[in-house]
């Protein structure tokens, strides 16, 4: 079962899907148009992604843009 978590600030599309962060955690949002924390398969995602774009914050957009 997923954890549904916090809503995320702000998010950014990472060429699979939508992620946002909170706190220290990622989020992901579901088809069922819900925040659901990362899986670690997704975060590893994530962190490959973050690593190739430095400036994945300054290009976030608000959380309800999906």
């Amino acid at each position: 079962m997923a954890v549904v978590g916090p809503v995320p600030d702000y998010c950014f599309w990472d060429g699979y899907e939508y992620v946002g962060w909170y706190g220290n955690a990622y989020y992901y949002w579901d088809p069922g148009r819900v925040w659901i924390v990362c899986d670690p398969v997704r975060v590893q995602r994530v962190n490959v992604w973050i690593a190739t774009h430095p400036n994945w914050r300054i290009t976030a957009i608000p959380r309800h843009a999906p």
